[in-house]
């Protein structure tokens, strides 16, 4: 009964039955996956797996209190009460077309709401009623789609079973043998097109040997316009291709494919199209170009400035439409592309004149302001409880005439991070206030030759020079950095970013609590060297960064990769720093990678599941066998193991003891973290998700923290592991995490602590259940 209720069952009318399950069988080639896009009805979405219909629950409840004559009433007073008012406004035309415009936007809401239902409604979905009809027409889209893959002898039937009220349907899916194509050919009358497609027939879709396959024709259809374009082939399109597909001449389940270039009315060959000149217009129109302005002719193209001249040797250096070069469609994409990258232009459109039977490329823009104010506010998170953050941003384009732009980023943020080491059970804050002015060149400056920049346009360079002041205040300490940066950026193809850091210098004073410095001086007794990291202290690096990012926006699918290599204190190997700057302050050798992996995959159309891997590992080595303190890695938080509380997981089988220490952030030289969630839309902006984290800090320098050095014959036990539930608020714009972790196994005890939590204790002992309160997606 319990079941029946969940399911939805009870808001069946007479003669209606409720579609609870389908299932494909038999199918041997042909993925699941595939043939489900053909269904004409679909279950009703459960939470997380289990028999209950919250969508279906939540629209009947909204559905209750749903009164059609009463909306299509309100749409009538609605129009009353705002033609009285127009006729009122005595042709007053301003006032009759702003109440014009509040009557059509009043009535389109209430039109929405009699179509779609109230919010709930909108927010559930409506009982998946079982319809016979559509189940005979999901078997004709499942043997059509088969015969689409080559099956053509193939056969679909389907079973119905009926039980109080519910049915589940079951598709049987007999493939038998499928088409082979065993012969292609090319037929055109057009010599020039034959000799470009014969000499790439490896980059073919159609091959013998293969299944034959509907879509491979069309994507064939598309490869072969693609390539004919990128070969001066301008007005050449896919209604020239088509195919001739013959599956009973050569019998024996043979396919003959024959693919036919047609020529165009008249019979002549497809006229090749050579770009006979190129025209840069900066903001303006055709008709302006002519009139006003600066021009300039440059490696080719004729630059029209109408305002603001423009450094044209670096915007040819974007430009790879050429004059007396074949017409190439990829070079009118890229050029395009690289024009959007400078971040100078509102718009770019690139249009084509074939008047007199030449082509003349015409690329015209629209410039975004000179100056540029901008500003944020809102929460952010990074290790403990949400804070406020304010950004201010002030840009300023083309100062040097270089293309360069000139950015002051300044931005103050308050978060609760988590346990103070005075207060044991308190809150509290971290102040944060930053500024950075940076100087963004669109090209590689020097050491590079010149000749480079020209080369590598495709790879959107920048060189990129930073300078910034950071303050950051906590109750145990403060901390001031002054910081300079060289960094080159280049990126591939919209899908890999790099970064390489030529020079990265930051000058840091702290000045500490008396209360932590106590905390410093003991662990120093002990032989710990972390009162090191406070110390006033030059770090100097170099480093790379390398992200990729795959986006397959078909089936909701996307991957991150991270990589990061940073070298520490290497300007130490070329010059003696303590001699000719400071021999006081404190520097730093280090070697530093990390990797951070996380994937998105659809499991239907509400759920998702997602997961992480994140490794780093840190090794000072030199005089000082210590780290900068945000060189450390910390494990614990809603970004991280959610069962623990912000950086105070580890490092190790480390067993903090409150009565002998107080409980600081636990720092480690050695990262390895894995989470995995199960995410599922609830009911209109609200999400749920199921989760495990795994992982932990380890030191590769042992101190005085027992079991917190690295060791493979012990690490795997010492992996911490929790779960938990949460609930996630999607505004789009925004998303809040409420996340409740438990621990599942503690390394401090060396044990499974579960069975800690009873009917009586569901919170467990002490600390074994935290909660988070996030920001977007933890990963």
């Amino acid at each position: 009964m319990l079941i029946q209720s969940c399911l939805g069952t009870r808001y069946l009318q007479e003669g209606e039955q409720l579609l609870v399950k389908q299932a494909i069988k038999g199918n041997k080639k042909v993925k699941k996956k595939d043939l489900t896009k053909y269904y004409q009805q679909k279950r009703n979405n459960r939470l997380l797996f289990l028999p209950f219909t919250l969508r279906v629950w939540t629209y009947q409840v909204g559905k209750r209190h749903f009164d059609t004559i009463e909306v299509k009433n309100q749409i009538t007073r609605i129009e009353k009460k705002i033609m009285k008012k127009i006729e009122e406004a005595n042709g007053n035309e301003r006032k009759v077309n702003r109440l014009k415009r509040k009557k059509n936007r009043k009535i389109d809401k209430k039109t929405y709401t009699l179509k779609e239902g109230n919010l709930l409604m909108r927010w559930g979905e409506p009982l998946a009623i079982y319809d016979d009809d559509k189940r005979k027409e999901t078997e004709k889209n499942f043997l059509s789609y088969l015969k689409s893959k080559g099956y053509f002898e193939a056969n679909v039937q389907s079973k119905v079973k009926s039980n109080n009220k519910k049915v589940k349907v079951s598709y049987f899916i007999e493939e038998n043998a499928p088409y082979i194509i065993s012969l292609t050919r090319l037929n055109t009358l057009d010599t020039a097109i034959s000799k470009i497609i014969q000499a790439r027939l490896k980059q073919s879709l159609i091959k013998k040997g293969d299944n034959y396959d509907q879509d491979s024709l069309i994507k064939e259809r598309e490869r072969i316009d693609e390539l004919l374009k990128d070969y001066g082939y301008y007005n050449f399109s896919q209604q020239y291709v088509s195919f001739n597909v013959d599956t009973t001449t050569l019998g024996n389940r043979k396919v003959g494919i024959e693919t036919v270039i047609s020529l165009p009315r008249g019979g002549n060959a497809h006229k090749v199209f050579t770009i006979d000149s190129v025209v840069f217009v900066a903001d303006g129109d055709q008709a302006e170009q002519a009139s006003k302005g600066t021009s300039i002719s440059y490696g080719g193209i004729t630059f029209n400035f109408l305002c603001e001249k423009l450094p044209h040797k670096i915007l040819a250096r974007r430009i790879f439409l050429k004059p007396n070069q074949f017409y190439r469609k990829k070079d009118v994409i890229e050029t395009q592309r690289q024009l959007t990258n400078l971040a100078m232009f509102q718009h770019t459109s690139i249009l084509s004149d074939t008047t007199g039977n030449k082509l003349t490329m015409r690329i015209y823009t629209n410039l975004l302001k000179k100056y540029q104010a901008s500003n944020e506010i809102g929460l952010q998170v990074s290790q403990g409880i949400p804070g406020p953050f304010y950004n201010l941003s002030l840009k300023s384009r083309n100062i040097l005439d270089r293309l360069e732009t000139l950015a002051l980023d300044t931005k103050v943020a308050l978060e609760d991070i988590g346990v103070s080491p005075e207060k044991k059970t308190a809150i509290y804050e971290n102040k944060k206030f930053s500024t950075d002015l940076s100087l963004i060149f669109p090209q590689f400056l020097l050491p590079f030759s010149n000749a480079l920049p020209a080369k590598i346009g495709k790879a959107n360079p920048a060189t990129k020079f930073l300078l910034g002041y950071a303050f950051q205040r906590r109750p145990a300490y403060r901390r001031r950095t002054v910081k300079g940066m060289i960094s080159y950026l280049w990126q591939r193809r919209g899908s890999a970013f790099y970064e390489f850091a030529l020079t990265n210098i930051n000058l840091i004073n702290s000045t500490i609590d008396n209360a932590f410095q106590e905390v410093l001086n003991n662990l120093k007794n002990q032989g710990n060297n972390l009162y090191r990291t406070f110390k006033t202290s030059l770090v100097s690096s170099l480093f790379l960064k390398a992200i990729f990012k795959k986006n397959l926006s078909s089936d909701r699918r996307y991957s991150y990769l991270e990589l990061f290599f940073e070298s520490g204190g290497t300007t130490q190997t070329f010059f003696n720093l303590p001699k000719i700057i400071d021999d006081s302050l404190e520097y730093y050798q280090y070697l530093k990678f990390s990797l951070d992996y996380s994937r998105h995959v659809p499991v239907h159309q509400n759920a998702a599941l997602a997961y992480r891997i994140n490794f780093g590992i840190a090794n000072p080595y030199g005089k000082s066998q210590v780290l900068p303190y945000e060189k450390y890695y910390f494990a614990g938080g809603s970004s991280s193991i959610r069962a623990w509380l912000p950086r105070r997981l580890g490092p190790g089988s480390y067993k903090h003891n409150p009565d002998e220490e107080p409980d600081i952030e636990r720092q480690g030289e050695i990262l390895l973290q894995g989470s995995i969630e199960l995410r599922q839309k609830l009911i209109g902006f609200l999400e749920g998700a199921l989760f495990v984290d795994v992982g932990n800090v380890w030191m590769i320098h042992g101190d005085h923290r027992e079991g917190g050095e690295f060791r493979f014959n012990r690490f795997y036990k010492e992996l911490a592991a929790g779960t938990g539930l949460g609930l996630r608020l999607n505004f789009k714009l925004i998303i809040i995490r409420f996340d409740t972790g438990i621990k599942l196994y503690d390394p401090a005890q060396q044990r499974f602590v579960i069975d800690k939590i009873t009917l009586r204790r569901p919170l467990g002992e002490s600390g074994q259940v935290v909660f988070n309160l996030g920001i977007g997606y933890p990963f």
